[in-house]
């Protein structure tokens, strides 16, 4: 006697659903990775700081300038930001 039930498809999370999580899952292992690359270096930069420096940056901070004016342009995904911050002032 064989088994019905092997050959059935299982009810359970929808394959757009699982696809999804998998996007977002890679989505956020990016972001992690790319503010680790970016704290990382000569002197390194808490997670924290690295956000803070791309988000709202700060002149009198030291990290903030290294992260925006070496470090971004060098990952080289940043260079639009970079050159916008430029036009900024940062």
């Amino acid at each position: 006697m064989t088994d019905v039930t092997a050959t059935l498809p299982r009810p359970g999370v929808p394959a757009r659903t699982r696809r999804a999580l998998a996007l977002s899952g890679l989505g956020v292992t990016l972001t992690v990775v790319a503010v680790a690359g970016l704290g990382v270096g000569a002197r390194d930069v808490a997670p924290g700081d690295v956000v803070a420096a791309l988000l709202s940056p700060d002149l009198a901070n030291p990290d903030h300038l290294v992260i925006r004016a070496m470090r971004l342009p060098a990952a080289g995904g940043g260079r639009s930001l970079a050159r916008r911050s430029r036009w900024r002032g940062c």
